[in-house]
Order: structure tokens, then sequence, then C-alpha cells
């Protein structure tokens, strides 16, 4: 019999000491509440609580995997103690802790309420993470900071934070997104190996294009802190943006909280071998410029490169390749070796004797030991020229043990350059490969920057030959670049020709100017001069690099009145700074990070710092936990990068830790480094601000939008007023500065900053700015504003002459430039920015008529075209873009955006992805199964506002949509934000997955068989009008987008959207970015068609062009007049004209197709198919009939239930006709409103009882629902007044109609609404009166809607005007 499954006895609790605990584990620096954090192979004792004996039976850690570990326990007693033995080969991870057993004679299931969360150890012996030394594992695993080698050897502080809680909480959502299977999450080999590619993929974006738009700069980071917390509070989302030494950092707190002993390594000249061969191969052409020559890619030296090194042991390998190991967190290729973009673990010992072994060895021999070789490109051939041997893998450094000293450790990874034994490591049979014994000598003296000066190089060329004067000639040429080796800009280029008499020096110099390290906004560059000279007469040649980074400046941080602090005690800390530059730095950032001595970061925009002018900034820390803490502060702007300064804070013990933030003191701007010492009144003064709305609004163009405040396009002036209590001399003049931050408010979401002028001047009792922003600013919600204004002369005086003053509205600054005092008080300031097409420097700038804008933008009337090329039917659709629930799910998406949203194309391009999306992210869940039971039919939505304020309410995807209400959605979200959008129809649109042309395939009997291709009656997409500067000129304006495309997009996931592609490039068909050419293939393509026999053989039929792209149409610019809207036809913007004939398997006979282009509902249809003999003589056939009904585009449907299947012989010349009469019943089973009918004719030619040939001709047939007259009795609308609406529609259907309710919407210009009707009856006419009241003065169109249990979607639609 088997026992009773166990029983929670509410009595017995399991507890822990969590203090007590972590301290047996080296832990208790952690200080999570829903963690208990343990190194295995460490007690866990944990208490039981019980008022009843207790026996565990059993103890057991599930993982978050579902996996389990069983623990071995000793129970001592009455005590209530079980103390736990985690096993040393416990995966590292998450766990819940679970004690079973027995207590009052009942089985009891106890958890512990924290989770435990188990690390390696390295204090164990047992564990593969062993490392020896207290001091040593103090350094390695315990210290939460660390120097970074970024660029030059003086060290960079970085704070790791690895006691953060939200940098535990962050690895534990990394760990959930690891691959590994559980048991290798216990082998610090393959969880590093993993973490590398995880942290590179997972935690932070990296970005070299020297753009960081949407996300911050990689030389903002100070510490792992700020990007782990923001990688947890996304829920997983990389945080934008790193760099080699920003991932070592950051993996370097990944790996030394998980309790694996590493550093942070920096490698100078660190070689990039992109063939894997231990070689830098360099090609040159006669022009002295490096060019691409292998189809590997070009292999580099970077300046340097940062990577970490973890402390292992490595049974894996031979014994001796224990110790330390290279692990890489930018992989800077994929692994060999399998699992993608990672690198290492690669033993130290490996790499020095040049053993090939697991993982990645040969890539990280070459980063630190390659050789140069350097061709001559000669006719395309390549001459080997000079072998540099010494040049990669210089001042290999990390930061020394206890101390902030560099330890160069360049001895671990290889022996001294040129000795046999570095010489056979590298090439197990090395040999000299170009000679030396040359006339000339070459030396490059050392060069480096100084701040505040320029950039002089030398070269000094010598004839050692002591006979014969010597020409030399060659090129210097001087680029910035990143540190990376890619080049930013070409700087200078000299062409050399000196003549060097014997035993003679000559010199050549070459200069640059400090400021080419500015020209790159958030980009530390550097100068690379590149040297190649040659014998004019010989063979010798001589290339070298020279590399000059930018030094930056000191930053003076100080504490008062010490830096030694008791428990929740306060200091000033007082950072001096300045500028070393002839000219102002712009955009000055100031950022802190620590855990001990602030409650929260601390991040703040300076804004511009003078030429040469210095200054001060305070703000207060606090001692929270005992110990020795570093202050790092991090200062940045477009101009200098990596200024650092730091400070050492001891706490002791003292009165209890004080709660609540640590806020801002002031901040102190001086020309000469001294602070003022007097206030100024004037702040009193500031009453408000008056952004002029209605005024800016209208200048704008946005006063048509529902939503209040401030919403303006970029590119155009905006002007508004700061209220003075007082009056003060008008005329008075300030220099202004705006800065803008967009997204939302929290700094770990905060999307992009930028910065413009203003003019303000003094109006009485108001000062008037006036400022535009950048055409090319990212649009949102710009919030914080930051204005400063600086007064020319001194008109006025209040407080200290010539001093600054400085005010602060909520992330809004003023400066009032007086001289150096600042004051501090806080307002709010929002304002919307949208795209500008009326400005003819924004990419959305619209170069067609002025007034096609009143459509593309302004218009909230709509009319999408479906139905068949035919038959087209115009649908009528509200926009209502400047509805509030529009541009708030507008603003939505831009902030969720990860790049930045000043480029149209990304943003429409994400805009169409979230309009339709299958991971139930998006706005509009798209159906083609014809079920819509659980939401709305796509046939219900006449607008987007009723899709729009659902998907407000819910968060979640609407049902359902199809092409046409996503082609509706996508136009009014775009033009909300200002791109031109219109809605595009492609009659006859292929839809394919495996090419451009469409196959069909149809059974001997007629039935088209379904396949991955087919040709749609219709589908709806966008057009928007985008000035493409990422493509060559002449492919700018109208874009094609698809929000649902019918087939997978560029990056392989069906649903993504396709575009938006030049509409010229979908025209010529050409391959270019964004899918242009699967574009091109919905409008031009070919349908062939296959017969299938019986024993599968394939016969084609024909190959017809006519069927895809038939008509291409949106509407027309305007308004529609009371008659309706004729679609406005852009067939040749999509094809080019060509035409191809078709192509047919027999030349024997003709075959058509006769049947009308629709058939309202409930009607009969005769459908003809005519065969002509156009052969000399006679020709037998079988002619096969059939039918399919459809309900939307791409539904194969069912096959109707009339046909026809008649052999027939048809002489010389003969015509025969042969005709089908479809009732009413064959297809109203299937079609219960609008659909679609498809005909397929089909004669297959016999020969001797064989298939000679085959014809195949097919139409689709739009089945119409009655249309509802529309009728205004009084002719005219009046603001406000009550109207009467008349309504009527006949049914056609032969059915009875119940539940029949007619609906009225008017886009917000009348109030919607509704009267039901009693049962309507078979061909009747149904009359209504709905009442309805005018809210808005201006055109619209009105549409009526009846919807019954019986009949589709009825509509109708009118256009109307209400006056006064």
């Amino acid at each position: 019999m088997e026992s009773d499954p166990p029983a929670i006895v509410e009595t017995v609790r399991v507890e822990v000491d969590v203090a007590h605990v972590q301290a047996l584990s080296h832990t208790e620096q952690f200080d999570v509440a829903e963690y208990v954090v343990v190194r295995r192979d460490t007690p866990l004792p944990v208490q039981l609580l019980s008022k009843a004996a207790v026996e565990v039976e059993k103890v057991v850690l599930t993982h978050t995997s579902g996996n389990e570990v069983r623990v071995d326990a000793v129970y001592k007693g009455t005590s209530g103690e079980v103390e736990l033995a985690l096993p040393v080969t416990t995966p590292i991870g998450v766990y819940q802790l679970t004690l079973c057993g027995r207590a009052e004679e009942r089985t009891f299931q106890a958890q512990l309420k924290q989770k435990v969360f188990v690390l390696f150890n390295a204090w164990s012996k047992n564990d593969s993470a062993f490392i020896d030394g207290d001091e040593v594992r103090q350094e390695y695993v315990l210290k939460s900071d660390c120097r970074l080698y970024v660029g030059d050897l003086t060290g960079m502080p970085w704070n790791l934070a690895l006691y953060r809680p939200d940098t535990l909480r962050a690895i534990a959502l990394l760990l959930s997104a690891s691959s590994l299977k559980f048991q290798q999450l216990a082998d610090p080999i393959h969880v590093s190996r993993d973490l590398s590619g995880l942290v590179n993929e997972k935690v932070v974006e990296g970005r070299w294009d020297s753009t960081y738009a949407g996300g911050r700069s990689p030389t903002f980071w100070r510490g792992s802190g700020q990007i782990l917390q923001q990688y947890y509070n996304s829920h997983g989302s990389a945080v934008k943006y790193g760099q080699c030494w920003v991932y070592s950092g950051v993996f370097l707190t990944v790996l030394r909280v998980l309790g694996l002993p590493s550093r942070s390594i920096t490698n100078f000249n660190s070689a990039h071998d992109t063939n894997r061969n231990r070689t830098v191969d360099q090609y040159y052409n006669d022009k002295g410029e490096e060019v691409e020559y292998l189809s590997t890619g070009k292999d580099t030296i970077w300046n340097f490169h940062c990577w970490n090194e973890i402390y292992i042991g490595r049974p894996d390998l031979h014994p001796g390749f224990e110790g330390w190991q290279v692990v890489d967190a930018t992989p800077q290729e994929e692994s060999p070796h399998g699992g993608g973009y990672c690198t290492g673990p690669t033993s130290l010992k490996a790499v020095k004797e040049g053993h090939s072994v697991n993982y990645d060895t040969d890539f990280v021999i070459a980063e630190v030991n390659a050789d140069v070789k350097k061709y001559m490109l000669e006719d395309g051939a390549p001459r080997l020229f000079q072998v540099d041997t010494s040049t990669v893998g210089k001042d290999i450094s990390t930061k020394a043990v206890g101390s902030d000293q560099r330890v160069d450790v360049t001895d671990s990874y290889k022996y001294p350059d040129g000795s046999d034994q570095e010489r056979n490591a590298l090439y197990s049979n090395y040999k000299e490969l170009v000679e030396s014994n040359y006339e000339l000598s070459f030396h490059v003296p050392l060069v480096s920057h100084t701040p505040g000066s320029d950039i002089a190089l030398e070269v000094h060329t010598t004839n050692t030959g002591g006979k014969r004067p010597v020409e030399v000639v060659g090129h210097v040429t001087c680029s910035a670049v990143m540190y990376t080796g890619k080049i930013l800009k070409g700087v200078d280029k000299r062409v050399v020709q000196q003549r060097v008499s014997p035993k003679a020096t000559e010199v050549i110099k070459m200069g640059a100017g400090e400021r080419i390290f500015t020209e790159f906004p958030g980009e530390r560059a550097y100068l690379m001069f590149d040297i190649l000279l040659a014998h004019s007469g010989g063979t010798q040649v001589f290339e070298h690099k020279v590399y000059v980074g930018p030094t930056a400046p000191r930053m003076e941080v100080t504490l008062s009145p010490s830096s030694r602090l008791g428990l929740g005690e306060e200091a000033k800390v007082t950072i001096q700074f300045t500028n070393p530059l002839p000219f102002k730095m712009e955009a000055v950032s100031l950022n802190v990070e620590n855990d001990n001595l602030l409650h929260e970061d601390l991040v703040h925009e300076i804004g511009d710092i003078g030429a040469n002018a210095t200054i001060y900034y305070n703000f207060n820390v606090i001692g929270l936990k005992i110990g020795t803490f570093r202050l790092v502060v991090g200062l940045g702007s477009d101009h200098v990068q990596l200024v650092t300064g730091e400070a050492e804070v001891m706490v002791t013990g003292g009165r209890e830790g004080t709660d609540g933030p640590v806020s801002m003191m002031q901040l102190i701007m001086a020309g000469g480094g001294k602070e003022p010492q007097e206030s100024l009144s004037i702040m009193d003064s500031i009453t408000g601000v008056d952004l002029n709305t209605t005024a800016n609004r209208r200048a704008h163009q946005t006063d048509r939008y529902d939503s209040g405040g401030l919403i303006v396009r970029r590119g155009r002036p905006i002007t508004f007023f700061l209220l003075l209590g007082r009056s003060l001399p008008s005329g008075t003049k300030f220099t202004s500065r705006a800065t803008f931050n967009l997204g939302t408010r929290s700094l770990s979401k905060k999307h992009h900053s930028f910065q413009l002028d203003a003019s303000s001047v003094v109006e009485g009792n108001k000062i008037r700015i006036e400022l535009s922003t950048p055409s090319d600013a990212p649009i949102g919600r710009c919030f914080g504003a930051q204005y400063h204004y600086g007064t020319q002369g001194a008109q006025y005086h209040y407080g200290t002459q010539g001093a600054q003053y400085h005010f602060v509205w909520y992330y809004v600054v003023l400066t009032l430039d007086r001289g150096g005092h600042v004051m501090v008080v806080e307002k709010n300031i929002d304002i919307i920015l949208l795209f500008n097409p009326w400005c003819n420097a924004d990419a959305c700038h619209y170069r067609g008529s002025a007034g096609d804008l009143d459509e593309y933008i302004l218009s909230t009337v709509g009319h999408l075209w479906t139905g068949t090329a035919e038959s087209s039917c115009g649908r009528p659709w509200q926009h209502s873009q400047f509805m509030k629930d529009t541009l708030e799910v507008s603003l939505s998406l831009l902030d969720q955006m990860k790049e930045s949203s000043f480029d149209p194309v990304k943003v429409s391009q994400y805009f169409a992805a979230r309009v339709t999306s299958r991971d139930g992210h998006g706005i509009l869940m798209n159906s083609g199964s014809g079920d819509y039971s659980r939401g709305k039919s796509p046939h219900s939505w006449v607008g987007s506002a009723q899709v729009l304020s659902e998907y407000r309410k819910s968060r979640s995807p609407v049902k359902y949509g199809q092409s046409w209400v996503a082609s509706g959605l996508l136009t009014t979200l775009l033009r909300s934000i200002g791109i031109p959008t219109r809605s595009v129809t492609i009659y006859g649109s292929a839809c394919s997955s495996v090419g451009k042309d469409i196959v069909q395939y149809f059974t001997e009997d007629g039935r088209e068989v379904p396949s991955p291709t087919s040709v749609w009656p219709f589908h709806v997409l966008n057009e928007v009008y985008i000035a493409r500067d990422d493509l060559p000129k002449g492919f700018g304006g109208w874009q094609v987008l698809d929000s649902s495309p019918q087939q997978e997009g560029e990056r392989g996931t069906r649903g993504l959207p396709l575009g938006p592609a030049p509409q010229l490039a979908v025209k010529r068909g050409l391959g270019m970015r964004h899918n242009a050419e699967r574009i091109s293939g919905l409008a031009n393509g070919l349908v062939r068609c296959y017969l299938i026999h019986g024993d599968k053989s394939l016969t084609l039929a024909d190959v017809d062009p006519s069927l895809v792209g038939k008509k291409v149409c949106t509407k027309a610019v305007g308004m529609a007049n009371r008659g309706g809207v004729a679609p406005h036809d852009i067939t040749v913007d999509y094809k080019d004209g060509s035409s191809r004939a078709p192509l047919s398997s027999t030349t024997e006979l003709t075959l058509s197709l006769g049947v009308a282009d629709d058939v309202v509902i409930g009607n009969s249809l005769p459908v003809k198919a005519t065969l002509t003999n156009v052969a000399t003589g006679s020709v037998q056939c079988k002619v096969l009939l059939t039918g399919q009904a459809s309900a939307h585009p791409g539904d194969h449907g069912r096959v109707l239930r009339c046909s026809l299947n008649q052999s027939v012989v048809l002489e010389a010349g003969q015509v025969k006709e042969l005709e089908l009469s479809v009732e009413p019943g064959d297809y109203l089973w299937n079609t219960g409103g609008e659909g679609f009918l498809k005909f397929v004719a089909m004669a297959v030619v016999n020969e001797g009882g064989a298939t000679k040939g085959c014809l195949v001709t097919s139409r689709s047939v739009r089945v119409k629902t009655p249309d509802i007259a529309i009728d205004i009795p009084t002719g005219a609308l009046h603001l406000y007044k009550p109207a009467v609406v008349k309504v009527k529609f006949a049914n056609t259907l032969g059915r009875r109609l119940t539940n029949g309710t007619f609906h009225l919407f008017g886009g917000g210009h009348v109030l919607d609404t509704e009267q039901s009707v009693g049962p309507v009856s078979p061909w009747s006419l149904t009359e209504a009166i709905l009442e309805t009241v005018p809210l808005k003065k201006g055109q619209f169109h009105v549409v009526v809607r009846f919807t019954s249990d019986q009949l589709g979607d009825l509509i109708g639609h009118m256009q109307l005007e209400v006056l006064d």
C-alpha cells in the first residue's frame, strides 16, 4: 500500500540565521532579503521550529530549472538545529530548500521562505574554483572595486558593486537565460564560457560606430552597478552601450559574485586575427593606404583590449594547464569550438607554450603574440616587405593584490619577444622571412599628448651606408581612429621625397591640433600616424604606426570636514575640474556610483564648461556601512571622456545610519576657481513659466491634438516666457542654452539628451525665450528642458558683481551669466516633440505639393481599398490621429524603442513591428481562421479609435484584424507623430515564402492543392515619405512598409515588418535593405501552374504574369465628394511596365473564364468557360470548372458544392462554351458576409491516352454585402444641435436577420450612437432613424455599420459637414 503524500504541518517551520550562515560562507556582505547566499561545500545550519518532536527524513534543494539536489543532513534532536552539507558538486544558482519528515505522527514538508543562492567556493580545496591565500581571495573574490587600464597605464577605478542587491538579482536573471544543462552549472569551465557570451548578448549592447543615441556612451560608465541594475529593472533588456572595458568590468562583477577568482586584464597593441593563422596581415597600395585584401576580412591591431582571467582547475586538459584562464565577454569572432560568440576559458600556460587546446587558444595567442606581416600590392599581387615580431602584446596589465599598483603580466602570456622559446611557441618551425641588411635606418621618437597642446610627430631617417646619397620616398598619413583601429576621419597626408646624405639624418615632421580628439561626440578618439617609406632605388620598405591618445585632465575630489566618517554621518564632497581646452566643453555630465556612501547613484547634467573655466560641484555622502571605500566620480562630455576623480573614505562605528536619499547640495561655476561670497535674490522673483501653448501649437500645426500641454515639431522655433514677480530693465539679453532629455524620467530608462542654443530678452516682468529644436532631434516626450541664460553686459546688479546665477526647474536648468554663484529651485516642464514634414532639413520633409500634407498628415478621413481589381471596395476609415489615446500609444511606443527615435526609418519600422505582432506584444492580433468568436471580426472596425482605446484599456493585442486594419492603424500612428503616411492596396498580391514567383498545383479533378505560395485578391500595406540618407541618391521619397507581411522578413521571423523600402527599388526589384526585393515580389512575378498526375509527376500548364500586381492604388489627395471616393492608381510606381507574354504548355487551345466582377450576397452567379480550338485539326480535352469560397485574402477556403467536369472534342476553329450556375446555397454555407469566390477553369489536352498539355485560368469574384444608404433629412448639421440620420438597406440574404443593430461612428465630430431593429425579413427593405449631436466643426465622414447574427457587417458612409 502506498504511503500518503507529505502533508504540510503548520506547526513546523524552517528558519535560518542569515548573518551566521553567510559568515560561514564568506558571503556576509550580501544583504538581499529574498536570498540566503552560501558557497557549496560549506555547512548550512537551519533551525526547525516545532512544538512536537520532529524527525527529518529528506532534505532537497530544488533548482529554478526544476532539478533537485539531495543534501545530507544532521539533525541535532531537541535543539531543532539541522546542519546541512552542500555537496561540492552542487550546480550554482537559485534553489528552494525543502525539509521533509514526520511530526506528531504526520508527514510534513517545510520550506525556507528565502531562496538559497549557491556559489562556487574558492576557500574549498575540493572545489575547482579553489585559490590559495586569504589576501589573494580577498582581492580576487571579495573586493568590490578594481582598476581598468583603458588606453593607458594609469588605471581607471571601477566600482564592481558586488554587494548591491540588484546585482545579485541581475545575475540570477542572467543565469535563467543560460542554455547550459543543470549539471554543467557545477563546472566553472562551462559556466564561465557560457557567461562570456551571455554578458555580451544579454547584459550590455556593444557599439563601435561612434553613434550612441538612445543610450549612454561607453565612456560614461564608472561601474557595474548602474548597468546591472538597469538590466534587472528592464527585465533583461541589454543596456546601451559598452565597449571592451565595460564588458570586462561587468563580467568581473558577475564572476566574483558567483565565487570565481577573477581579475581584469588589458593587452596593449592587441591583435585581431580574422583567419586564425597567428599573424596580422597588412596590405598596402602604392598610395601608402592600408587596404583589405583577403576575403576573410581585415586583420587589425587594437590600441588595447580588455578581457578577464579566472583561476580554476582544468580537469579536461593535461596537468599543468590549470590556474589562470582567459575569458572574454567581448568575443571578436565566433568560437571554432561551438557556443557562438564566446571566448575561453583559455589556459595561460597553453597560450605561452603555443599549444592549440580548448578553448580558443589560437585566437588568444594571436592577440598577445602575432607577427605583423606587411605586404605591398604590386600589380594586384602581394609582396612581403616587413615582418614585425615585437609590436603585438605590450604591457599586459592588471591590478596588484592589496594595492592600486599596476602589475605587468606579459611574461605569463609569452616568452620575451625574439627569443627562441617565443619563436618556437608561435611557430613550430620558424625562420626569418625578410632580410634586414639595409642602408637606411628609421627611428620614431615617443609621441605623447599634454592637455592644452598640439601633437607633434618626428620621423628620423638615417643613411647608414656611408657611400652614396639615398632617395627616400613614401607617405605619412594622419587619421583619427577608434581604439579598435577603425578610421573616423582623415586628418592629414604628406608625400615624402627626400635625399639623405651618407651618415646623415633627415627629419620628417607632422603635427595635429588636439581639437581633433574632441570632434567625435561620446567617442575617445586617437591619432594614428601611418608611416610608409621606401628606398627609391632598392627593395627596402619601412612601415610603422604611431598611436597617440588624449590624456584625460585631472579632477580633484575632496571631502570636508574629513574623509573619515562615523556610521550614519555625512560629509560634503567638492569636485573641482578645470577645462584645459581653449574652447568650451559641451554636454558635460557627472556620474557617481557607490553603494556604501550613497543611497542612490548620482547623475547630473552640468551643461557646458567654458574655455579654461573651472567648475565646483558639491554633494553629500553618508556612511552607510563600516569599512574603507573608494568614491569614484566620472565626468564626461562630447569633447573629453574618461575624466575620473577618486577619494578614499573610511567609515567607522558611530551613530545609526539615516534613511532617505542623499540630495545634491549646489552647483558652483566660477572663473579662477573661487567660490562667490554672496547669493542672488533674483531667484525669488521668478514665479513661473508660460509655455505659450496656444500660439506655439498653432504655429506648429499641432492645435488639433486632444492632448494638453506643449506639442511641437522639431526644426521650428518655440517661444515661451519666464514670469517674474517684478519688472527688470527691458531689452536685457541673455546667452541661452537648453538641454532636452527624451523618454521617461527614470535614469535607467532615459533615452537621449540633446542641447541647443536659444535667444532670450527681458520684456518687462517676463523673459521671452525663443529656441529651435534640431531638425534631427529625437522625437517623443521631452522632459527636463534645461535652459542656460547669460546676460550681455551688466545692466543690473543683484548680489556679487559678475556672478553667474543658475536656476533649476525639474531637470530644467536656467543660468544667468553674472559670474559665479548658483541657486537651485524645482519646477516641471514637459514637451512632446514630433517629426516636421514642413521643415526642409527634417528627414520627413515632404517634397511634393505642400497641400498634400493636408492629406498625409492632417486628414483624419481615409479610405482602405479592398475587394478585387475588377470590383474594388473603398472602406472608409476614421484615423483619429489627434485623439488622446492615439498620441499616448505612439509616445508609449517611442519610449519602448531600443534605438533612438531621431530616425524615421527606424521609427516607422518599429511601429510596423508593434502594430501586428505574433509574440503577444502587438496592438492588433491578425487572424486568418475566420473564427472571430473570441473577439471582433476585422470587418467590424471602421477606424483606429476603437482599436487603440481597447488596446490602452487591456494592454493586450486587440482581436482581430487583417491587413487593411493593420494598415489603417499604422497610418494613424505614424501621422500622429508627423511622418507622411498613406495606405496602399496591391490587387493580386503575391504571397510566397520560397521565392518571387508563385507556384500553384492542381489535381486531375481540377482541385487546387494548398501550397506555400498563392495570389491574394488584395493586400493592404503602407507608404511613408522619408529622405533616405542611408541609401544612394534618388531613393528617397515614398517608402513601402508592410506591417502584416505575407511572408518572412529579412531577419527570418514571420510577422516582422517588410520595409521601409524605396518605391523605386521595389519597382526595379533591387536587392536593397529592408526587403525591397521581397516587397517587389508582391506586385511583380509570374504564376506557374502545374498539373499533378496520379503517379505524382507534374506537367507545367502555363505561366501567367497578369495575375500578380493587377493594380496598385491609394486614396487620392483631398476630401471625398458626396458620391464617393475613387482610388488613385499608382501601379506605374510599382511595376516597370515591361510586359512578359504568358507561356503555355499547349498552343492548340485558348481558354477564358467569363464571370461577373462581383455578386451581392444571396444572388445567383453564372460562370462560363470558353474554349477555342486554334489548331488545324481536332482536339480532345477534358474541361474542369471548380470554385471555392473564402472569407478573406489568403484563405484557401472550402470547395463549392457545384462543379463541372466534361470531356469535349473540338474541331478546327470550333468555339465551345460551358456554363456553371452558382446558386446562393452553393456558397452561403461558407460566406456569411463579405468574401471571395475563386473559380478555376482547366482544360487537359489528351492524345493517345496521355496528357499532351494543360491550360489553367482563374478569376476571383467579390461577394458584396448590401450597401447602407444614409440621408440627412435637414440637409445640414449644426454644432451642438440634435440631428437625425436616416439609414436603410435591403436584405438580399434570403434569410431572416435577428438581433440587428445600426451603429453610427462620427470619429469625434458627432456623437456615436446605435439603434436596434426588429427581425428583418428576407428580401425586405429596413429603415431606421439614428439621433446624434454634432461635436466639432468641419468636414468628416460618418460611418454606419449594421450587425446581425446571420449576416456579416454591412457598411455605409457619407461625407458631411458640421456648421456653426
